[in-house]
């Protein structure tokens, strides 16, 4: 009888690995420009510490130039300041909001961070509203 592909264990591992190459990317080394952000950007997806979490549900970034930006990531009220280099993506909150750029594909951008003793990856989407 017919197996289909999907009930297949090495089928199932490289649809994973496809599938893990797609969200969090997968090359190295890549860099972006302040052009590639700009824009408001919605939490689509949220891990930490690998696990799903909810507590940022919410969460925007307003990227308004290529030095500021407007966020609900932190308590600032106002817009702050940011450096772009390579892949690290500076936000000037005290302390330093220091983000890992590991993709920017078309709509979507994806963040890594190390806050508060926790592992982030959160996946963002462009606001075309």
């Amino acid at each position: 009888m017919y197996e289909p592909l999907i009930n297949r264990p090495m089928s199932k591992l490289l649809l994973l690995a496809t599938l893990s190459c797609l969200v969090y990317g997968c090359t190295t080394g890549t860099t972006t420009t302040d052009v590639d952000l700009t824009g408001v950007w919605d939490i689509s997806m949220a891990k930490r510490d690998g696990k799903v979490t909810k507590s940022l549900d919410q969460a925007e970034i307003n990227v308004i130039d290529t030095a500021r930006l407007a966020s609900n990531l932190f308590t600032a009220e106002d817009t702050v300041t940011y450096s772009l280099t390579g892949n690290s993506f500076i936000i000037d909150t005290d302390p330093p909001m220091n983000l890992t750029v590991r993709d920017v594909l078309g709509d979507t951008l994806v963040l890594k961070a190390r806050l508060n003793a926790h592992r982030y990856d959160m996946v963002f989407v462009r606001n075309r509203k």
